[in-house]
């Protein structure tokens, strides 16, 4: 797929522009949004995605020229197991910020046997 294909296709994912922190014992999300009211973003986590939506509705105007785009933006990132009892997101200056606690795991060992 061509990058015009691909920007045009899927515009709204392109615009959730985002960085995946890895520290050891969680994951940071910086997720750029900017002029959007608090009220209009969601962040849901679910079997192992961390889904980030943001709404933008459009103003009834008569326009002269219109180029910014009005309607949904959505992006999922799979993060795998975390805590989801102490995800923690901030709204500030535009960017999102979410906080992802990795789930300890316990870390099994087996020997298997050839036979």
């Amino acid at each position: 797929m061509s990058y015009l294909q691909h920007n045009f296709f899927n515009e709204s994912e392109c615009a959730l522009k985002t960085d995946i922190i890895d520290n050891d014992n969680q994951y940071i999300l910086l997720t750029d949004l900017p002029n959007f009211s608090k009220n209009n973003i969601s962040v849901i986590y679910d079997s192992g995605y961390i889904t980030i939506k943001a709404t933008r509705t459009e103003e009834d105007v008569n326009y002269i020229q219109k180029e910014r785009f009005y309607g949904e933006y959505k992006r999922s990132y799979y993060v795998g197991s975390i805590d989801e009892n102490h995800i923690d997101a901030t709204y500030t200056d535009g960017v999102l910020k979410v906080v992802l606690p990795k789930k300890d795991e316990e870390i099994s060992y087996k020997r298997i046997e050839i036979k």
